[in-house]
């Protein structure tokens, strides 16, 4: 899981490759569902500011219906929930659709 070009959908093997490489970039997770109208408003905010991170952030997607265990163990109450990951842990979290300045500023901090 070293593509950090583009904005990725995900399975739960391929989020615990993520999570288990600490020492690589950090990454987001949104995690949504295909049936979600506020998923798709969330996505197209997400591709929107990628390329402004590419090679310092990964940005990945997951379909709670296809990641329940992953989900639950989060307590995801409500979608779509945006995820920021470093070192393998996760470092800020936001519920709902958010406006991709909020996103950045939340990924600036994460960066340091």
């Amino acid at each position: 899981m070293s593509n950090f070009t583009s904005y990725l959908t995900i399975n739960e093997q391929q989020f615990g490759e993520l999570l288990s490489s600490r020492g690589e970039k950090p990454f987001l997770v949104v995690f949504t569902a295909d049936w979600l109208g506020e998923g798709t408003i969330m996505d197209s905010i997400i591709e929107g500011i990628a390329d402004d991170y590419r090679g310092r952030v990964g940005f990945f997607r997951m379909d709670i219906e296809q990641s329940k265990n992953i989900s639950n163990q989060l307590g995801i109450r409500r979608l779509p929930a945006i995820y920021l990951f470093k070192n393998g842990e996760i470092s800020d979290h936001l519920s709902g659709i958010v406006s991709g300045r909020t996103i950045e500023a939340r990924m600036n901090a994460m960066l340091g």
